[in-house]
């Protein structure tokens, strides 16, 4: 293996001497075949071990077992049985027989059969009390399965994002703000679940009449006295996202074209970061005119004190493995505003 001579050498010229002996194994494929008396040579051999499914491998496996005597697939946790089940089954292929291996070769082995059409009903496999299973069923039993769907996509893009991100914390929390507003997406499950929120509000009684009196009652009521500045929630960071090409109208010549080159993040202390790839333009940002012109007009836009920090990113890494990128996680094409002489 090229890697570990590469290694070995190097550690060699180190003076440290390296022996390496290959133990060849035995795969999960040939042990699960071999407990179940079957061959596995002329099999169809497929995995998502780490791999999120979409539509695409979903259709790769209907494919492969349709036109298959035998396929294998390696799964990334026993629950994935019961999700290729509901696929094989939504796939007209219910009465396909499925075998599932865990731990196999250890003592602790166990193994699963059940055609695809049942595979749902193995509740052991989610290894929840049955307290708690009982409240996901109540609690699933409310919600549509347009509902459910858009949140397995948004969890499941949030999972291929999270393990290449540092800010895991920032990023889940953006998700999960995400996932209980749909009118920050604009997918077709997303406009469809804004539609039923509305159908519900609609059978209850149409609230704008109530918000276009409270509206009017608001306006005529006098102004209150200017209120000291406070600090800024995430929400206020989403608003200054959505708005950032009118903040960047609102500004100066030379405080634009600064602005123009940063990209929108969020820092550990719910400050709004903005990611330079020079350390000279994150300085200026953070010291003199520009802090103080940017501050007033973050405040004034706002509402809100809105606390601001400027960070240095590596360009030859991509953005969002080093910080949570605000404008795609909202969804927001961030536009460059023009600078003109």
């Amino acid at each position: 293996i090229p890697a570990l001579d590469e290694w070995k050498n190097e550690q060699k010229g180190r003076g440290t001497t390296v022996y390496i002996k290959q133990i060849p194994g035995v795969s999960s494929i040939a042990a699960l075949s071999s407990i179940m008396g079957i061959a596995y040579e002329n099999s169809r051999i497929m995995t998502m071990h780490g791999v999120d499914p979409d539509d695409e491998s979903n259709m790769n496996i209907i494919t492969a077992v349709r036109n298959s005597e035998k396929v294998f697939l390696l799964l990334s946790k026993p629950s994935d049985f019961i999700y290729y089940g509901q696929v094989l089954a939504d796939a007209g292929l219910g009465d396909v027989k499925m075998v599932m291996g865990i731990n196999i070769g250890a003592p602790d082995m166990k193994l699963y059969g059940r055609i695809a059409s049942d595979a749902a009903d193995m509740e052991e496999l989610l290894n929840v009390s049955a307290e708690h299973l009982a409240l996901l069923k109540e609690e699933a039993a409310q919600l549509e399965m347009n509902s459910i769907l858009r949140y397995i996509d948004v969890f499941t893009e949030l999972s291929g994002r999270l393990r290449f991100s540092g800010q895991k914390r920032i990023m889940l929390e953006m998700y999960l703000i995400r996932l209980m507003r749909p009118q920050m997406d604009t997918d077709e499950k997303a406009v469809l679940e804004r539609v039923r929120s509305v159908e519900k509000k609609i059978e209850k009684g149409i609230p704008m009449a109530a918000a276009s009196q409270a509206a009017a009652v608001a306006a005529a009521a006098p102004a209150e006295p200017k209120r000291k500045l406070e600090i800024a929630v995430p929400e206020d960071i989403e608003k200054v996202v959505r708005d950032w090409p009118m903040i960047l109208g609102r500004s100066e010549f030379m405080l634009r074209g600064l602005l123009n080159k940063a990209k929108l993040s969020l820092g550990d202390n719910g400050y709004l970061l903005l990611c330079f790839t020079e350390s000279v333009h994150a300085d200026a940002l953070r010291n003199g005119n520009f802090k103080e012109q940017f501050a007033g007009i973050l405040n004034e836009h706002i509402g809100k004190e809105v606390p601001f920090d400027a960070v240095v990113y590596d360009e030859s890494r991509e953005f969002d493995t080093q910080f949570a990128d605000l404008a795609d996680i909202l969804n927001i094409k961030q536009i460059k505003v023009e600078v003109e002489d």
